[in-house]
């Protein structure tokens, strides 16, 4: 079976830049994936009919710090669970 979901490392002859943007949009991807699994489906906060954005768009005015802080942010609630042992809301 192949594996659709997941995207190719970029690959863009358009420059450092580019590739730089494409990376943060990759990360931006993963953030909403990460809220909407480990949010919604594991401790249930949220609303499975509420509009998710998938399409990783990264703003012109989001700093590359803001991207990854907001990744952070997602992954903050799995991390403490595997690092403490304790589960739930």
């Amino acid at each position: 079976m192949t594996e659709t979901q997941r995207q190719p490392v970029p690959r863009d002859a358009g420059g450092e830049l580019d590739t730089a943007l494409a990376f943060l949009r990759l990360v931006a991807h993963v953030t909403v994936g990460e809220r909407y699994w480990f949010g919604y489906h594991l401790i249930g906060s949220g609303s499975e009919d509420a509009e998710w954005e998938f399409d990783a768009h990264v703003p012109a005015g989001r700093s590359r710090a803001e991207v990854l802080q907001d990744y952070r942010d997602a992954i903050s609630d799995i991390l403490r669970e595997q690092i403490d042992g304790t589960t739930g809301r």
